[in-house]
């Protein structure tokens, strides 16, 4: 007994199976990026570092997407972040729109630490010294939103020991997260 039957009125003769199997190889060779767009998405790490007193800052952008968006801002004469120059622009930038706040909505002073760039990703590092972890945060994104309509950003927070993520899209205002 065949597991499909090769006569025609069933659909499913051997011209159709090879035709299926054929295309169902050729669909497996080609490359992810032919069915996948890769989003435009920042995403931030704030977390509380015991030993220092240090609540620690990581953004990490796709480097063309942040390239491109500080050109386009004029902040870069070419999209390049190879130049400490224009790793600094980008710190810059990430100062102006990454935005943390007490639970008073007072801003709290972010110092820039610096910026890298490490396998197509710019890397952006803040901090802040505070005398105890922060019981609840008012954070502001708006990394790259002012440039791309479909920009995602994705913000971990660790302040008690429990990861808590927040999301902000275009039009988001400061959202709160607590320890």
């Amino acid at each position: 007994m065949r597991a499909f039957p090769a006569d025609p009125a069933s659909g499913f003769g051997r011209r159709t199976l090879l035709t299926a199997a054929l295309f169902g190889a050729a669909v497996a060779v080609l490359p992810v990026q032919a069915f996948a767009h890769r989003q435009k998405k920042v995403i931030t790490t704030v977390e509380w570092n015991a030993n220092t007193n240090l609540l620690e800052i990581t953004h990490i952008l796709h480097l063309h997407d942040a390239e491109q968006a500080l050109s386009r801002l004029g902040k870069l004469s070419q999209p390049d972040l190879t130049s400490l120059r224009a790793r600094a622009q980008l710190a810059l930038y990430a100062q102006d729109h990454f935005k943390l706040f007490d639970f008073n909505k007072n801003p709290i002073a972010l110092t820039i630490v610096g910026a890298e760039i490490m396998s197509g990703h710019a890397y952006v590092y803040q901090e802040v010294a505070l005398s105890e972890v922060p019981q609840e945060l008012l954070v502001e994104n708006t990394l790259l939103l002012d440039i791309y309509r479909d920009q995602t950003n994705l913000v971990n927070v660790t302040l008690g020991g429990e990861l808590k993520s927040l999301v902000f899209m275009a039009g988001d205002r400061a959202k709160r997260i607590s320890g």
